[in-house]
């Protein structure tokens, strides 16, 4: 693909335009890395750059929620009775795949956030459950950057 004619002229400096294709890759992967990445391809921003702003907003999003969330949940566990029922079905899932399972398939579903509060929700522990969600992040947000960039290509006609 041919660069952009603004790219082309020298001395060129990125302009409001830039900063909210920036903005607008920050604010979604806040909520879904997996569309703020072709969406920052496809609005013609470095991937690279893609790949970093949405992984690191991720990442910062999950750790949030995961050291916050445990925070909360300790202080309301504090004056409540453990009852086994209430989470009897999340409780299960997480028996059988713990946070590696969790980590590194929540970044594409359900998500960063659902994955973050429902590991916090049921007990994980939040350094290790952090840890793979990071993992997961770095490894699906590239695995995203790769491929949407090869589609923008045309790699894969």
């Amino acid at each position: 693909m041919t660069e952009s004619p603004a790219r082309q002229i020298e001395g060129y400096r990125p302009g409001v335009l830039f900063f909210a294709k920036l903005a607008a890759i920050v604010i979604v992967a806040t909520v879904s890395g997996a569309v703020a990445v072709p969406l920052g391809v496809f609005a013609d921003v470095n991937p690279i750059l893609v790949f970093a702003l949405a992984s690191v907003t991720a990442v910062g999003v999950a750790w949030g929620l995961v050291l916050g969330g445990d925070r909360l949940r300790a202080r309301f566990a504090k004056g409540r009775a453990s009852d086994s029922e209430s989470d009897g079905w999340a409780r299960r899932v997480f028996e059988r795949f713990g946070p590696v399972g969790l980590g590194l398939i929540g970044p594409v579903f359900p998500g960063v956030v659902a994955s973050s509060l429902s590991g916090v929700a049921v007990g994980v522990d939040p350094k290790r459950l952090g840890i793979w969600l990071t993992i997961g992040i770095g490894l699906w947000f590239g695995l995203f950057t790769v491929a949407w960039w090869g589609v923008r290509e045309g790699l894969f006609r």
